[in-house]
C-alpha cells in the first residue's frame, strides 16, 4: 500500500512539475508575442506619423470629411494624423477653432509680451524654432514652413501628443498648449489661459453635440 501511495505521489509531482514548465513556457511565449506586437505597432505608428509631414507620400482618407466647416483636405489630414498619434481629434479641432476660427494658414498675432503667434495653429515664435522644430520636425530633406498648414498641423498635433503623455487630463493639456507646461505644473495659470480653456471646452462640447446629432 505504501509503495502504491509513493508511486501515486511521484506521478502527481511529475505532473505538477511538467504542468508548471508548460505554464512557464506559455507565459514566456505570450510575453514575446506581446512585445513583438507592441514593437510592430510602434514601428507602424511611427511610419504613419512620419509620412504626414511630406506633401505627396500618402493618400488621404477616402471617407467624407468629418468637419464640413473647414476645407475637406484639412479635415481629413487632421483626422488621419490625430488617429495615428492616438489623440482626441475633437480636442484638436476645438483647439484649432479657438486659436484660428477662420482657419487662415497665414494668420499672425502679436502678443503683449512681444512674441508672435503664426500660422494655422498659431504657434508661438519664441518656442517655434528652439523647441517645436527641434523636438518634432525630423525631416532633414523637407524645409519646414510654419505658414504651410500641413507643416503647422504636424507640429501642433505632435505637441498635443507630447502634452497628453505628460499631463493626462483634458484641462491640463489645453492649458499647457496655451501657457506652457511649467505654468500648469506649478499651478501658476494666468486668467487668460483659464478663459482660453473655457472657450476650447465650449467648442469641444459643440463638436460632440454635432457628432451625436448626425
Amino acid at each position: 500500500m505504501n509503495k502504491v501511495l509513493e508511486k501515486l505521489k511521484s506521478m502527481k509531482d511529475n505532473i505538477i512539475e511538467k504542468a508548471s514548465a508548460i505554464i512557464l513556457m506559455l507565459i514566456v511565449i505570450l510575453a514575446i508575442v506581446t512585445i513583438t506586437i507592441a514593437s510592430i505597432k510602434i514601428h507602424r505608428q511611427k511610419k504613419l506619423v512620419d509620412t504626414f509631414a511630406l506633401e505627396n507620400t500618402r493618400e488621404l482618407s477616402k471617407e467624407p470629411a468629418r468637419y464640413s466647416f473647414m476645407p475637406s483636405e484639412m479635415s481629413k489630414y487632421i483626422v488621419d494624423l490625430s488617429s495615428a498619434l492616438d489623440i482626441d481629434t475633437d480636442m484638436c479641432v476645438a483647439i484649432l477653432m479657438t486659436e484660428n476660427p477662420e482657419f487662415n494658414s497665414e494668420a499672425t498675432h502679436e502678443n503683449a509680451n512681444g512674441t508672435m503667434d503664426v500660422g494655422l495653429w498659431q504657434l508661438n515664435d519664441r518656442y517655434l524654432w528652439s523647441s517645436f522644430y527641434n523636438d518634432y520636425w525630423k525631416f532633414s530633406d523637407v524645409e519646414f514652413n510654419p505658414m504651410d498648414w500641413k507643416n503647422s498641423t504636424y507640429i501642433a498635433l505632435c505637441h498635443v501628443k507630447s502634452l497628453q503623455d505628460r499631463h493626462k487630463t483634458f484641462d491640463d493639456i489645453i492649458m499647457s498648449y496655451n501657457c506652457g507646461s511649467g505654468a500648469v505644473m506649478s499651478n501658476n495659470v494666468p486668467e487668460s489661459t483659464k478663459k482660453y480653456l473655457a472657450n476650447v471646452k465650449n467648442n469641444y462640447t459643440l463638436l460632440k453635440n454635432r457628432s451625436e446629432t448626425k
